[in-house]
C-alpha cells in the first residue's frame, strides 16, 4: 500500500531540506535555502562586480586613495598592536602557570592531600583560605619550615 500524494510530498521536502541543509545537491532548485540558489548567487557576484568598479573609480581621486590607504595603515598597525598584546598575554599565562606549578609543588600537603599555605598570621590555610590550624605554625611542635 503506497502513501497518500501529501505525505509522499511532505517526506521528499524534508529529505531535501535536510541534504540542502548539509551541502548535499538534490538535483533541484534549492528551495530551502535561498542563500544558495544560482540566481541569489548570481546577484551577489553582479552586485559584488559593481562595488569593487565602484572602488576602483573612486580610487583614481588621489584624496580619496590617500584617506582609504591611511584607513588601512591604522587598521594594519592596531591589528599589530593587537596581535602583539595577544602574544603578550600567552607569555603571562604561561609564566603565572609556571609560577604556580612551582608554588605547589613547595606547597605542604597535609594527610588528606589538601595543599596548605602559611598565611601572613602564621596561620595553616589551604588553597581555598579554609583556615586548617589557627595558631601559629613555628609555635607547632616538630614545624620545620620549608627550605
Amino acid at each position: 500500500m503506497s502513501e497518500p500524494p501529501d505525505e509522499q510530498k511532505r517526506r521528499q521536502d524534508y529529505d531535501d531540506l535536510n541534504n540542502e541543509a548539509a551541502g548535499r545537491d538534490v538535483g533541484r532548485i534549492k528551495r530551502f535555502r535561498p542563500d544558495q540558489s544560482p540566481e541569489f548567487l548570481d546577484k551577489k557576484k553582479r552586485e559584488n562586480e559593481e562595488r569593487i568598479s565602484q572602488l576602483m573609480q573612486m580610487m583614481r581621486d588621489p584624496v580619496y586613495a590617500a584617506a582609504y590607504q591611511g584607513a588601512w595603515d591604522s587598521y594594519h598597525r592596531a591589528q599589530e598592536v593587537l596581535d602583539q598584546a595577544l602574544l603578550d598575554n600567552a607569555e603571562e599565562i604561561e609564566r603565572l602557570e609556571s609560577l604556580i606549578a612551582e608554588y605547589e609543588e613547595n606547597t605542604l600537603r597535609m594527610a588528606d592531600g589538601t595543599l596548605a599555605f602559611l598565611a601572613a598570621d602564621g596561620s595553616l590555610r589551604s588553597a581555598e583560605g579554609r583556615l586548617l590550624r589557627g595558631e601559629p605554625v613555628w609555635t607547632c611542635p616538630g614545624f620545620v619550615p620549608p627550605h
